[in-house]
């Protein structure tokens, strides 16, 4: 949810331990009223999702492809061979077009 890479840095961690402290002493005006629990609670927790939000920021997805375009290109071809080999009408168009199947699955492989 947020980055929390940045906490090891030492200025970050600095400015995090401190930016709270600064938002819980201006909520220390709600623990003198009279308040309720959950109304307390709700102020602490935005103020350490604002604290958290404003000094790490939101995390960052890089996440690689699964499965590369190339991969994907692969696999179309094959099923088109495929298909045209169980659509084929004669044996001898069979074992043709699975001796080509054959033998781009044996180069790919090497």
């Amino acid at each position: 949810m947020f980055n929390t890479v940045l906490l090891p840095h030492v200025d970050k961690l600095k400015e995090f331990k401190i930016t709270p402290n600064n938002r819980f002493q201006t909520l220390q005006h709600l623990i003198e009223e009279e308040t309720t629990m959950g109304e307390n609670w709700k102020g602490i927790e935005k103020a350490l999702t604002s604290t958290c939000l404003e000094v790490l920021g939101h995390n960052k997805h890089h996440r690689k492809e699964w499965i590369s375009m190339e991969t994907l290109d692969k696999t179309q071809e094959r099923k088109i061979k495929k298909t045209a080999v169980n659509n084929s009408r004669t044996r001898t168009e069979k074992v043709k077009g699975l001796a080509e199947c054959r033998s781009q699955q044996g180069s790919e492989e090497d």
